[in-house]
């Protein structure tokens, strides 16, 4: 409980006024002797223990009124928060708000301007309200850093939007929660209350990959057993129409830029969009026969009498969602793509070695000795084909390759024993009846590495036999075998990849050295990797974005940074194009269920956001208060009238 008018609790030392002026009154009379009365004390005897009883019970009534009537005058209020018997310490020390600030936050909220962040934001700053002495604490899915602010108004202040304001970045609450987490225990923080703002967007959360980070969670929050409560609010949007585009290869030929653009809508049927091609400043319309529910365009850009090395920005017409609207590109002569192997497997390094040699033009294959001494960002590898497990130093700088943008397509250790790699969980060494080998039955034919050709035949999977596998039990799923179990797997870690065959291109473990799988998969792996180095296209928010210093914006604001606003930067005489993330594409929600059941704990909570006023509010009980003092007074009036009327004689 606490109460807007504090000052006036020091009243309640006038509930002792009924008992003092009681006290007075007994000084007042003094007790006579006289010989007639004790006839009448022994008609009464009998009574006057009931008289006494309404005595008190008219006193208390007394006090108990005049107690309320300052309860009253003090104006409490009740929360869900709190308790009204409840008399420990309520007041947190710290609370934190986990704000999800992906670009799919930027939605309007439910039958407002607002959109999901401001909203959420607005809720927080009611939630605080409750405790006005604790202090604020922030951490945000941009930076994941903890900010301490003086105020709440802070997070609306148009100087602090770099902290709080929209961004065209991905999230992982996970990953922030985590960190907030580990800030309030390094703090030695005893009671605090944090409020996780977000729209549970399925690619925000990422279940089955922060798997072992949310049980963290569950169990830290678990160990304090109430001192630290959670949460979560969940920010809903309407279903609005809307239009979305995003690149997925550049191919640059002589005098044109040809971008494969997809574009995808809510609109049911067939529609021209317009569309505008932005070409170092110079826009020029454009149209696109769109399909619902997505098209794939391709454009054809002149470059004739334009720079050597240049930017281009393709936007389609504003609608309800206008953060989705645009994709940048730059285009321009690009270098090599640097290629690095390293395998301990004899006939699995064979196989990715000549792999790279197919294409001489467009590789360049790093020397193993190379990327080991000198570690893989030194050598500025594009793409890393591995088997095996590696020692401790060159999988740190394999991880960080990777975070800051880089690809890798993984293979299992040959020894069982020896699996002990971060990168990925592998399962236990299956080995096959020698007439009976694992074969695939499942996989991705329209998209990936594993699709069909050009011409729409596929690749022959099915006469893969599998006689040794480890299965990666981390990523999604790409392709599967009979048994369910998966095969090849995609696995995100920060803004690259990491491809994981369960098998090797050895003879004692499969066919896939025969190369009519491995070959075309690799080969497209390799064509991904040089679309994205010609483009020089970032993702905004990853690693690789932050390590962009001294840029300038070209597209937009001076001030932009590509840490959380995508665009086209200069770097002196470099050109970065800087996309929201791909998986920002994936509007798909979480199911509330899924993240109840791994977040099972008594001590986490769960909201929606109302969309009329605020979701957090106090609830004043002076009514009540008022009601029990009418009450009082009507019980006080009730015990002071006789019983009976007096007999004249």
């Amino acid at each position: 409980m606490s109460f807007l008018q504090p000052i006036a609790l020091f009243g309640i030392f006038l509930a002792l006024t009924p008992i003092i002026i009681h006290m007075l009154n007994l000084m007042r009379h003094r007790r006579q002797s006289w010989a007639t009365m004790r006839f009448l004390f022994r008609a009464k005897q009998s009574s006057s223990r009931f008289s006494k009883l309404r005595k008190w019970l008219t006193l208390f009534a007394r006090v108990l009124a005049v107690a309320s009537l300052v309860f009253l005058l003090a104006r409490p209020m009740l929360s869900e928060e709190s308790s009204f018997f409840d008399l420990k310490a309520k007041d947190p020390e710290v609370l934190m708000l986990i704000l999800d600030r992906s670009l799919s936050m930027e939605r309007p909220f439910l039958n407002t301007s607002k959109t999901l962040r401001e909203k959420g934001i607005s809720e927080f700053i009611e939630f605080s309200r409750f405790w006005p002495d604790s202090r604020i604490v922030v951490m945000e899915t941009v930076f994941s850093d903890a900010m301490i602010l003086d105020k709440t108004e802070m997070l609306n202040d148009s100087g602090m939007a770099e902290f709080f304001g929209p961004t065209d970045t991905a999230a992982n609450l996970p990953f922030t929660i985590d960190r907030g987490l580990s800030w309030l225990q390094q703090a030695e923080i005893g009671h605090a209350q944090i409020l996780v703002v977000s729209d549970f967007q399925n690619s925000s959360w990422q279940v089955q990959e922060n798997q072992q980070l949310l049980d963290k969670i569950s169990e830290e929050i678990n160990q304090r057993e109430g001192l630290w409560q959670m949460k979560f609010l969940k920010m809903a949007t309407g279903s609005l129409p809307n239009f979305t585009i995003e690149g997925k290869s550049i191919r640059q030929e002589n005098e044109e830029i040809l971008p494969t653009l997809s574009i995808k809508g809510t609109f049911q049927g067939k529609r021209k969009i317009g569309v505008e091609l932005n070409l170092n400043g110079n826009p020029s319309p454009s149209e696109c026969n769109f399909s619902f529910p997505r098209t794939t365009w391709t454009p054809s850009i002149s470059l004739r009498n334009q720079a050597a090395n240049g930017w281009v920005n393709v936007r389609i017409p504003t609608d309800s969602f206008p953060n989705d609207n645009s994709y940048f590109l730059t285009y321009g002569k690009s270098r090599m793509l640097n290629v690095g192997v390293i395998a301990n497997e004899k006939d699995t390094k064979k196989v990715l070695t000549a792999t790279t040699q197919i294409l001489p033009n467009k590789i360049i294959l790093l020397e193993e000795n190379n990327i080991k001494a000198n570690g893989l960002l030194s050598s500025y590898a594009d793409l890393l084909l591995a088997q095996g497990n590696q020692g401790v130093k060159i999988i740190g700088e394999i991880e960080k390759f990777i975070s800051a943008g880089g690809t890798m397509v993984l293979f299992p250790d040959q020894n069982s024993q020896n699996q002990n790699n971060p990168l990925q969980r592998w399962g236990k060494l299956e080995v096959s009846k020698e007439e009976d080998p694992f074969r695939i039955s499942e996989w991705k034919r329209n998209s990936g590495i594993l699709s069909n050709t050009l011409n729409e035949r596929e690749l022959p999977l099915s006469f893969l036999e599998t006689r040794q596998r480890m299965i990666p039990e981390e990523g999604k799923a790409l392709a599967f075998y009979e048994d369910g179990k998966t095969f090849l797997s995609r696995k995100t870690l920060g803004a690259g990849i990491i491809y994981s065959f369960s098998t090797l291109p050895s003879k004692e473990w499969s066919n896939l050295s025969e190369g009519f799988v491995i070959v075309p998969a690799l080969l497209r792996v390799i064509e991904e990797c040089i679309s994205k180095s010609k483009s020089a296209n970032l993702e905004c928010g990853s690693q690789a974005s932050r390590e962009l210093i001294d840029v300038k914006s070209l597209t937009g604001n001076p001030f932009d940074k590509p840490t959380y606003k995508a665009g086209v930067y200069r770097n002196k005489n470099q050109l970065f194009a800087v996309n929201r993330p791909g998986l920002e594409s994936n509007t798909e929600s979480l199911r509330q269920q899924d993240l109840e059941e791994t977040l099972r704990n008594s001590h986490i909570n769960w909201s929606v956001a109302n969309t009329g006023g605020s979701t957090f509010q106090k609830a004043e009980i002076w009514n009540l208060l008022l009601i029990l003092m009418l009450l009082l007074l009507l019980g006080e009036s009730f015990l002071g009238i006789p019983l009976s009327k007096p007999k004249f004689i």
